[in-house]
């Protein structure tokens, strides 16, 4: 989201609406009040929920464009973590009229706008997405991932002792499966042999046993990522919902060994460069982390590098953005 907010800064007059959730009323009433004295030409925002009610609505009754990025769990819903917008009573709908109203949605993944997510609901597949989620869902829609500056996570060294990092914000039981932590425990069981380490738990999570070449760390500063990320032989995401994480990306560009879980933007991102795990089990993730670290060959670090910068690097969603905007404000 800030990322996003940068770059439209390079090239537009930028007024922040900010939004604490944490204090709905106040937040509703400053949005209003800040609504009702802008000029602004076009109405941009990340996530389809309530937040985002009021500025849509206002943008949609003036015939202001706008646009609202889907970032993940804007785009599904899974009962058995509690997690997804399409799982609140009263966001749901909320989510369903941002969707409806906007000018245009621009999904991070294509896999939010429409998908199969058996990973989540082993061994069940359940359709995701907001097609699936908005039923009648008219509005335009581009796929535009998420950019990355190659600058801020430099390459690490071609050759690394075997070990594990994983980057995930785990507050509680329910992120932890989310995240698939409970899947990197089991795994790290199999694998005794090789450091695991994920970074971003509360103390109040991390308490818990674990085997002991596992460490669970507290939460880092971002820019105190990229030495993990150079450090790292293998980067793990097995996370049973996502769009398309950013440490997943960032870990690929210092040259860390993919492997991740076949949701989201994540299959797309890893392609034949890394490993996408089988089944939510620890023993296909012992397996995945098996192969991803025999496969280290000269070339294949540089090579991972380069894919992610190809795909996912700022500049190409700097320009896919200024082009999509360019073109609802030529329409003003």
């Amino acid at each position: 989201m800030l990322d996003d907010r940068d770059l439209l800064a390079e090239r537009y007059h930028v007024e922040p609406l900010w939004f604490d959730g944490r204090r709905l009323g106040r937040s509703l009433a400053r949005q209003a009040a800040t609504l009702a004295r802008t000029k602004a030409d076009l109405v941009f925002g990340w996530f389809a929920d309530y937040h985002l009610v009021q500025p849509i609505r206002w943008a949609s009754r003036r015939g202001v464009p706008s646009v609202v990025v889907l970032g993940g769990y804007d785009a599904v819903h899974l009962p058995s973590l509690g997690y997804g917008v399409f799982g609140s009573v009263w966001r749901a709908p909320l989510a369903r009229d941002v969707c409806r109203r906007t000018t245009h949605l621009l999904p991070v993944a294509s896999a939010l706008v429409e998908s199969v997510n058996a990973f989540a609901t082993w061994p069940e597949p359940t359709a995701q997405g907001v097609r699936t989620h908005v039923p009648g869902l008219t509005t335009p829609t581009t796929v535009l991932p998420t950019g990355y500056d190659p600058e801020a996570w430099p390459m690490g060294k071609a050759s690394r002792p075997a070990s594990v990092l994983t980057v995930a914000r785990v507050t509680d039981e329910r992120t932890y499966r989310l995240k698939g932590l409970d899947l990197i425990e089991a795994a790290a069981g199999q694998r005794p042999g090789v450091p695991f380490e994920v970074v971003g738990v509360d103390p109040t999570v991390a308490s818990r046993p674990v085997p002991p070449n596992l460490a669970l760390r507290p939460p880092v500063p971002r820019e105190a990522l990229a030495a993990r990320y150079a450090a790292a032989s293998v980067y793990v995401q097995p996370s049973r919902s996502e769009g398309l994480p950013n440490a997943l990306c960032e870990a690929m560009l210092a040259g860390c060994i993919p492997v991740a879980s076949p949701v989201g933007g994540m299959p797309e991102a890893v392609g034949e460069y890394g490993t996408v795990v089988s089944a939510p089990t620890g023993e296909a993730l012992a397996e995945a982390v098996r192969t991803a670290l025999a496969s280290e060959q000269a070339g294949r670090r540089d090579a991972i590098r380069e894919r992610a910068r190809s795909r996912y690097g700022r500049a190409r969603r700097r320009d896919g953005l200024y082009a999509l905007l360019d073109g609802l404000l030529s329409t003003r």
